[in-house]
């Protein structure tokens, strides 16, 4: 039952950050943390700035392998918009992020059915936490707690305006996962979710789907919230 609660908040959370509504949601979600296990509650705002390879690809979904620093989040008082100019916290090592669509949707932005999922997270901290993703291990004999990263990357919004740099094209992503803490840091032995908010940059507009899947490269740039317990 607590499961079941878990994955409906987290779904809930994730609509809500599409919206816009990060903040209220996380709230609710804190407040339901706690009367699950009556535990500390943490919650962290931190910012993401990760460079990605080209690890994979089929006829309807591209993956890329990101890596890259972590650092506190701070918020640009004129715009409201997170900015990642704190001090480096942790490395993202390995973490290969999936892009799916839906074929029978011609065209990007128009194609609106987009699925993000990942695997092999790993968040390495300063103080000697590790973060990996909620997920079940089938080579065990137990089913454990899975909760994998459910998003969307959201073409239909067009790219995000002011891009610059290798990739000036980003497009809006959102989505939320169950993590769990290890090592030897303050966040080991803790579960909670990872909620990102942020966007996946690529060298130029793709004309369709066949052509970004054809990008070597991209950068996912994001600020996102930890809430363990």
């Amino acid at each position: 039952m607590k499961r079941l609660c878990l994955a409906a908040l987290l779904l809930g959370l994730s609509l809500s950050a599409s919206a816009g509504l990060i903040e209220s949601a996380l709230d609710i979600l804190l407040r339901s943390l706690r009367s699950f296990s009556g535990a500390e509650v943490l919650k962290y705002s931190l910012h993401y700035d990760l460079q990605g390879q080209r690890s994979g690809s089929g006829e309807d979904w591209v993956s890329w392998n990101f890596s890259g620093p972590v650092r506190v989040a701070t918020v640009d008082a004129a715009d409201a918009q997170w900015q990642g100019e704190g001090p480096v916290v942790g490395q993202v090592v390995g973490w290969n992020i999936r892009l799916r669509v839906d074929r029978t949707s011609v065209g990007l932005p128009p194609n609106t059915l987009t699925d993000l999922g990942s695997t092999r997270l790993r968040l390495e901290l300063a103080d000697g936490s590790v973060l990996t993703e909620l997920l079940d291990d089938p080579a065990t004999p137990l089913t454990e707690t899975d909760i994998p990263l459910q998003g969307r990357l959201l073409f239909e919004l067009g790219p995000i305006p002011g891009g610059s740099g290798p990739f000036p094209v980003r497009y809006r992503a959102t989505g939320c996962m169950g993590v769990q803490g290890s090592g030897s840091g303050a966040l080991a032995g803790r579960r909670g979710a990872l909620c990102i908010s942020g966007a996946v940059g690529f060298p130029k507009r793709p004309a369709d789907f066949a052509e970004l899947r054809g990008f070597d490269r991209a950068e996912a740039i994001s600020g996102f919230t930890l809430v363990l317990h």
